[in-house]
């Protein structure tokens, strides 16, 4: 049975190398150009860098005037641990019953292709758009994005593409209703040291770097089961998570030997901050725990991001209307939701386009 060019086209995208921290973002480029001369006819341009490129196909509109549509999506996929794989995760492979297996098959380079058999679709339809359409294949989001997007809409060639609305990631729905991020929660990472006095395992001594470490795992884990607890009886809560902030404990770090008191103990946090968050308050909070934790603990912060600007949802946006009618029109209803992760969306509202 012959395969249809779009899932072909899938597969082969799926099939390169673009896994942190080594992506090759070369041959992502490569196909992309490819799908965008043959397949589309439409001019393609690179910006950024060689390490980290920047993918924008261009489709005319017949008022290039007006504020440009831009349709993103993201080249880079997280890494993978091999051997939790039942299938090979580059290569693409399609079960009997059509599943695809691969990283990235959702996050996020289904999207990034269906922009392209969306585009096709209607210039074969002989469909001309009102405004300039973009296509945009962006790196470095899995790890923040600051050398993709966050640099990206600092540039000249970036304004000069006169983006007025942003569509980015979601995610995958198994039901007839779209999700839409229209806001997220600022991303913190901080790294707390704890400095004590060291000596022989057998000693007791006072103010030691395990002791402060404790008063600051207390007090944050104490945080994170209230913040939790808001969660309790909501009927999905996944829907909720932005509107709490989430506190997890990823690297802890000290010690040389088993008999010898370490002079430091080392912790970090991945902190996700509520879309409800008083930034200053919660800064506040963690200097109060670092005191009282005890003399030398100082937080330093690894990523310390402002509160999101998030995007209308109602009649005063009409991106938003024509987005909401759209997806109306075909039989299927849309929920807006606040991101509880972090997307490259957040970048392009920190300079005012809707996304």
């Amino acid at each position: 049975m012959t395969e249809n060019p779009a899932v072909t086209a899938f597969r082969e995208y799926l099939r390169i190398r673009t896994d942190q921290p080594n992506p090759d973002y070369n041959a992502a480029v490569e196909f992309l150009k490819e799908q965008a001369t043959s397949r589309l006819g439409l001019p393609v341009e690179i910006y950024g860098t060689s390490e980290n490129p920047i993918v924008v196909i261009k489709w005319a509109g017949s008022e290039p005037n007006l504020a440009a549509l831009m349709l993103n999506s993201h080249m880079d996929v997280v890494p993978v641990f091999q051997d939790k794989w039942s299938h090979d995760p580059f290569a693409a492979e399609k079960t009997e019953d059509g599943k695809i297996y691969a990283r990235g098959s959702q996050d996020m380079k289904s999207q990034g292709m269906q922009y392209i058999e969306a585009v096709l679709k209607l210039k074969k339809e002989g469909f001309t758009p009102l405004r300039n359409v973009l296509i945009t294949f962006v790196p470095d989001e899995e790890n923040g994005g600051h050398e993709g997007m966050k640099k990206f809409v600092e540039t000249d060639e970036f304004k000069a593409l006169n983006v007025g609305f942003a569509i980015d990631e979601s995610c995958a729905s198994p039901l007839d209703l779209y999700v839409v991020f229209f806001d997220e929660r600022s991303n913190w990472a901080v790294e707390v040291s704890c400095p004590g006095a060291t000596g022989h395992g057998s000693a007791h001594m006072k103010n030691t770097a395990g002791e402060k470490a404790r008063v600051v795992l207390d007090e944050f884990f104490d945080f994170r089961k209230t913040e939790g607890a808001k969660l309790d009886g909501k009927p999905i809560p996944e829907i909720e998570l932005a509107k709490i902030t989430t506190v997890n404990l990823t690297i802890v770090q000290g010690g040389i030997q088993p008999n010898v008191l370490p002079d430091e103990i080392k912790i970090t946090f991945d902190i996700r901050v509520s879309i409800d968050e008083d930034h200053e308050r919660f800064y506040e909070w963690i200097q109060s725990v670092m005191k009282k934790a005890g003399e030398g603990v100082e937080a330093k912060f690894i990523r310390r991001e402002g509160k999101g600007i998030p995007t209308k949802i109602d009649e005063s946006n009409k991106f938003w209307v024509a987005l909401e009618s759209s997806i109306h029109k075909m039989g299927a209803d849309v929920i807006a939701i606040a991101c509880p992760g972090n997307t490259d969306g957040r970048f392009l509202r920190w300079v005012s386009i809707f996304a």
